[in-house]
């Protein structure tokens, strides 16, 4: 069986070094170094360009070094993505052209040319059409998303074995097993003996195509760092890169893939709410957080500030995807963690001359909003009514930095 592994590694912007230490200790260097150990092993790997400049700013070049050795011996294929992980289909698509450009240099400065990514990510596999043909204009070949991409209305069921092309985009697709990719997130298997169940079940014979973040080997979930490798070295396993695998493919032409992330439910999606851990419309501190960025965004541009490199790099931080991730509540949340985001984002305008009083007291009244909002919400039990409510129908616990997320 061949088995195709995408692995994903990010830290948000201001990310403490602390973590960045642990993380990179747990999981980067000692998954970097099994496979500078076994040459055989093959994966594709995304790494978004605000972590390549975390590790070099906090002195953890070693890791970039280990990716450039194993792409070089074409161990690892890089791919593309956006700098600072935001939910593309979410933000103006002048600034998706600018996270997808920042993340080529970025990677380009600190990797050198053997970053040539021919495939792309999109954070969170949060896809949309019109951010597919930004993609396809910006020299991409292939993109990988979760199974539930996949329209229910193309004239075949999906088989994961094939490679198929978007209709009218003319983008690549392969496309990831969810319950397999997750069975490394959440602790559905403990053995190689239940991965094989589990592979059976899902009557997965000839092709595996899994992806996940990279951080789940090891730092989320310990005993994965023994696992994956373990179950990678089988004798029945083979790996290939994504790119050599759609070489050796047949191509599916004219495919209907829909809205979606690889967090998406049916029933979300039939309710077209696509991207609901990041913008759900029925919870009103993402309504305030999107509400104050995106007027945050407009004054930069109404009084011709984003011109300004500086201040143009903090909107580029600006729309990262955690805090939004966090204000869920569906389970994630964490109310320091949004309440300092949203004053960063506040501040970009407080010191900018050219923007009247009143604009920046509007900004000012959205940031006490969301901050009175998010504290109402911790202090009054509804956060944890919420989470509660969530992971009561969820199948499997949740982990997060190696603890089980209650």
């Amino acid at each position: 069986m061949f088995w195709i592994n995408f692995l994903h590694i990010y830290q948000p912007p201001d990310q403490k070094s602390e973590i960045i230490k642990k993380v990179t200790n747990e999981s980067y260097r000692p998954v970097l170094d099994f496979l500078i150990q076994y040459p055989q092993i093959k994966i594709t790997l995304n790494i978004c360009g605000s972590l390549t400049e975390q590790l070099v700013q906090y002195g953890f070049t070693d890791i970039l070094d280990k990716i450039k050795f194993l792409a070089e011996r074409k161990q690892i294929e890089l791919v593309g993505s956006a700098k600072y992980h935001p939910i593309l289909p979410l933000i103006p698509s002048d600034e998706v052209f600018r996270q997808i450009r920042l993340n080529y240099r970025t990677n380009q400065k600190f990797l050198g040319k053997i970053f040539q990514p021919k495939g792309f990510y999109f954070p969170e596999m949060a896809y949309s059409p019109e951010v597919a043909k930004i993609v396809k204009i910006s020299g991409f070949d292939w993109i990988i998303l979760d199974e539930i991409s996949y329209d229910p209305t193309n004239n075949q069921p999906l088989n994961p074995t094939n490679v198929y092309q978007i209709e009218k985009i003319g983008l690549k697709v392969i496309f990831r097993s969810r319950e397999i990719s997750d069975a490394f997130i959440n602790p559905t298997f403990k053995n190689i003996s239940d991965f094989q169940k589990i592979i059976t079940k899902n009557k997965i014979k000839n092709v595996l195509i899994t992806a996940f973040d990279g951080e789940n080997i090891g730092h989320h979930r310990p005993e994965n760092l023994k696992l994956w490798p373990k179950l990678i070295l089988d004798k029945s396993i083979k790996t290939q890169t994504i790119s050599e695998f759609i070489q050796a493919k047949k191509i599916i032409l004219n495919t209907k893939i829909r809205s979606s992330s690889w967090a998406s439910s049916e029933r979300e999606l039939k309710q077209q709410i696509p991207y609901l851990l990041w913008r759900n419309p029925n919870n009103p501190i993402h309504h305030l957080q999107w509400k104050m960025i995106f007027l945050v965004y407009r004054l930069l541009q109404q009084y011709q500030i984003l011109d300004n490199q500086d201040i143009h790099n903090k909107v580029d931080q600006m729309w990262h995807s955690c805090q939004f991730w966090w204000a869920s509540a569906t389970p994630w949340w964490d109310p320091s963690f949004i309440e300092t985001k949203t004053r960063k984002i506040a501040q970009i305008i407080q010191s900018q001359n050219k923007i009247p009083l009143d604009k920046k007291e509007q900004v000012g009244k959205i940031k006490k909003e969301i901050i009175n909002l998010i504290w109402h919400w911790e202090k009054s039990g509804q956060a944890r009514k919420i989470r509660q409510a969530y992971l009561s129908n969820q199948p499997y616990q949740k982990y997060f930095g190696g603890k089980i997320y209650e």
